[in-house]
């Protein structure tokens, strides 16, 4: 089976670190994946990926240490069970506000006893290896997004549900929830307050917390305050700023 390298930095104690690719090329996946990061999440929520491109995007990562992750379109079991047939090795599942939606995950993420994945992951078992059957429950990674104030009054008992890894911050949505501006990089003090908080009752549980950050001082800050998935940066955010940074420098 090959190896989860996001688990294999948990168990060495470390943050992992994660890319974000919003765009739908598969060169761009291509490129990002030979960076180094730890993993690669193609978000097919808010990004522009359908089913085929997502395919596309986690095959070109395959030949890299990279391992996949997928932001699902929905909590949804036809879109669940595609990402991991495709290979995905991480789900991060949006606008999760209960207990209920967490087991909803995990009955299609994961096959009998623990869930009702139905069968037929060819082309992942062709990424992971001939045992995957065996070794997929636990070696993919599930985590639901907190994201919203019903979420996040909901905390401790989607902590609480069999086969979760732990949570995924959305800083934007939460903001919003809390009624700031939906900006990643949030400079709001009860923003930061509830990012806190997750983390540590996240930790408390023997849960892993993982967070999309807006730049790299907020990156830093939320591996320094425990989260073991930190999201660093993007595609298009990446473009957009070094871009805009040469353009700038260009016309001094």
């Amino acid at each position: 089976m090959r190896p989860n390298k996001v688990r294999q930095k948990w168990e060495q104690g470390k943050a992992a670190s994660n890319f974000w690719l919003s765009s739908d090329s598969s060169v761009v996946a291509e490129f990002a994946a030979h960076l180094g990061y730890d993993s690669i999440t193609v978000d097919a929520q808010h990004g522009f990926s359908d089913n085929s491109d997502m395919l596309g995007m986690i095959q070109a990562m395959a030949a890299t240490s990279s391992i996949p992750f997928v932001r699902l379109r929905w909590n949804e079991p036809g879109q669940i069970m595609r990402a991991l047939d495709a290979g995905a090795y991480g789900l991060i599942c949006p606008m999760v506000n209960s207990a209920d939606d967490a087991r909803h995950l995990i009955q299609y993420a994961k096959y009998p006893p623990y869930g009702e994945r139905s069968w037929g992951p060819h082309r992942a078992i062709l990424y992971s290896g001939s045992d995957y059957r065996h070794e997929i429950d636990e070696t993919v990674i599930v985590l639901p997004m907190i994201e919203t104030k019903a979420g996040y009054t909901e905390l401790d008992s989607i902590l609480e549900v069999d086969g979760i890894d732990g949570v995924y911050v959305g800083p934007s949505d939460l903001a919003l929830s809390l009624g700031f501006q939906p900006v990643a990089d949030t400079q709001e003090p009860k923003v930061w307050a509830a990012i806190e908080d997750i983390a540590n009752r996240a930790n408390a549980a023997n849960k892993k917390c993982a967070i999309f950050c807006g730049s790299v001082a907020m990156a830093r800050r939320a591996r320094d305050m425990g989260f073991h998935l930190v999201t660093v940066t993007g595609d298009i955010g990446s473009m957009v700023s070094a871009a805009g940074a040469a353009l700038s420098e260009f016309e001094k």
